[in-house]
C-alpha cells in the first residue's frame, strides 16, 4: 500500500468523524517538493529504509512537484523524502513530522565531479623472428567503467610495429571505492599472417602505459628456413602450405599443435622423409598408462588424423620416400602433486605407399605401424594397438 493511499484513508476516516460532529471546517493542504537543479526523481516513505520512487500513477514523479487536497481536518502524515538525479550526488534523507500546515521540502544537489586518467595500451606486433611488422591492422573495442562505456576503433602499426591506444578511466572524486578499470579487446590482421585476437586490461589508479608484444604467425613459420630456401623446399612449398592451412584453419587436430620450423626434409636410413614436429597438448597419467600406451594414444589421436590430408596434399614419391611424424608427449603421476612432467619423444617413419594404402582403406592402423619404423626416445620399438 503506497504512502498516499494510507494518507487518503486516514483523511477519509477523520473527515467522516468531523462530518458527523459537524465541528471542523474544510481546509486545503499542499505538499511541494523542489530541488536545485530541477528534474530530480522523488522518493518517499514512512521509514528511511524503505523509500519508494514516486510514479506517474499518482503525481508528477520529479521536481518541482506540488500536490494539494481539500478535506475536513486535513493533515499530513509523518514522511521521509529524498531526491536523486543523474550526474549529482543523492540528496540527504529528510524527515517531515505530522503537520496540519502546508509542507515544503527543498533540496540542493551537489554535482558529481570526476577524476580522469589515461591508460595507454602500446601494442607492438612482431613476426616469429622478432622483427616488427609494419601496417598491421589493429581493430579494437575499448571499455571503461559504466560512466564512459565502450568505444570501437582501429589503428595500423608504424615502422616499429607499434600502435598506442589511449583509454580514459573515470571515477567520481572522493569515491570510497574508485574504479579506474579499463580493458581493450583487439584483433590484429596482416596479409600473409594468421589473425590474432585477445584482451588486455588495467586497474592502475595513475596514468600508465601498458606494453604488450604480440607475435603474428605466418604459414611459412612452420617450415625450416634452410629447407624452405632449398630446391626441394621451393618445389614442395605450395603443397606444404595447403596442408598446413588445413591443420590450422580447419582444426584437424585438437590434441596437438604443429611446432614452428619443424617441417623439414630429413634423411633416415638412407631415405628421405618429409618431417613434421608436433607437441601434444595432453599430459598422460603415468600410473595408468606406460610409455607404450601413450605411444598408442598419440598414434590414434595425431598420426591417424593427419595421414589422409598428408596424402591428399603432399603426395610426391619423386621428392621423398615417406613421412616422419615426430611427437613430443608428456607424462606425470597424478597421485603425487610434487611429481614433474616428463617428456617422451616419439617418431613414426611411415612410407608414402603405406599411407596411401591406409587412405584407400586397404590396410589397418596396425598394418601402418607394422610397416613403419617407430622410435621412442631414439630407441626402436613396436606398438600393438590391441
Amino acid at each position: 500500500m503506497t504512502f498516499y493511499k494510507i494518507l487518503l484513508r486516514s483523511i477519509f476516516a477523520i473527515n467522516l468523524l468531523l462530518l458527523i460532529s459537524n465541528c471542523a471546517p474544510k481546509k486545503t493542504l499542499s505538499c511541494t517538493v523542489t530541488s536545485e537543479p530541477t528534474g530530480a526523481d522523488i522518493f518517499l516513505g514512512q521509514t528511511q529504509y524503505n523509500l519508494t520512487r514516486l510514479t506517474y500513477r499518482s503525481h508528477t514523479p520529479y521536481t518541482p512537484n506540488t500536490y494539494s487536497f481539500i478535506a475536513f481536518g486535513a493533515f499530513w502524515e509523518p514522511c521521509y523524502f529524498q531526491v536523486k538525479k543523474d550526474g549529482y550526488h543523492d540528496s540527504a534523507i529528510v524527515f517531515k513530522p505530522r503537520t496540519e500546515e502546508n509542507r515544503y521540502v527543498h533540496f540542493t544537489l551537489r554535482p558529481i565531479t570526476y577524476s580522469t586518467i589515461d591508460h595507454t595500451y602500446k601494442i607492438t606486433v612482431k613476426n616469429f623472428d622478432g622483427d616488427p611488422i609494419k601496417d598491421a591492422l589493429i581493430k579494437y573495442t575499448s571499455s571503461s567503467n559504466e560512466l564512459l562505456g565502450k568505444e570501437e576503433g582501429s589503428q595500423v602499426t608504424n615502422s616499429n610495429g607499434s600502435a598506442s591506444i589511449s583509454v580514459k578511466a573515470t571515477t567520481p572524486k572522493g569515491s570510497a571505492q574508485p574504479n579506474y578499470q579499463t580493458s581493450l579487446d583487439y584483433k590484429i590482421e596482416k596479409e600473409g599472417y594468421y589473425s590474432k585476437d585477445g584482451s588486455l586490461n588495467s586497474k592502475s589508479e595513475s596514468p600508465k602505459i601498458i606494453n604488450e608484444d604480440i607475435t603474428l604467425i605466418s604459414p611459412l613459420d612452420y617450415i625450416d628456413k634452410k629447407f624452405l630456401s632449398s630446391k626441394e623446399g621451393s618445389a614442395l612449398k605450395a603443397k606444404i602450405l595447403a596442408f598446413n592451412n588445413i591443420l590450422q584453419l580447419q582444426a584437424v587436430l585438437s590434441g596437438a599443435v604443429l611446432q614452428k620450423r619443424s617441417i623439414n626434409l630429413d634423411e633416415f636410413k638412407n631415405k628421405k622423409y618429409l618431417s613434421f614436429g608436433f607437441d601434444s597438448l595432453n599430459v598422460y597419467n603415468s600410473i595408468k598408462l606406460n610409455k607404450y600406451d601413450i605411444g598408442k594414444r598419440l598414434f590414434d589421436d595425431i598420426v591417424r588424423k593427419i595421414l589422409n590430408p598428408l596424402i591428399k596434399y603432399i603426395n610426391d614419391p619423386n621428392s621423398f620416400y615417406g613421412y616422419a611424424i615426430k611427437i613430443k608427449g608428456h607424462t606425470k603421476s597424478f597421485i603425487k602433486d610434487s611429481d614433474i612432467t616428463k617428456d617422451i619423444r616419439y617418431s613414426f617413419y611411415i612410407p608414402q605407399r603405406v599411407a596411401e594404402q591406409y587412405k584407400a582403406k586397404d590396410i589397418s592402423g596396425q598394418a601402418v605401424l607394422n610397416s613403419s619404423i617407430i622410435l621412442m626416445d631414439d630407441e626402436r620399438i613396436e606398438l600393438k594397438l590391441q
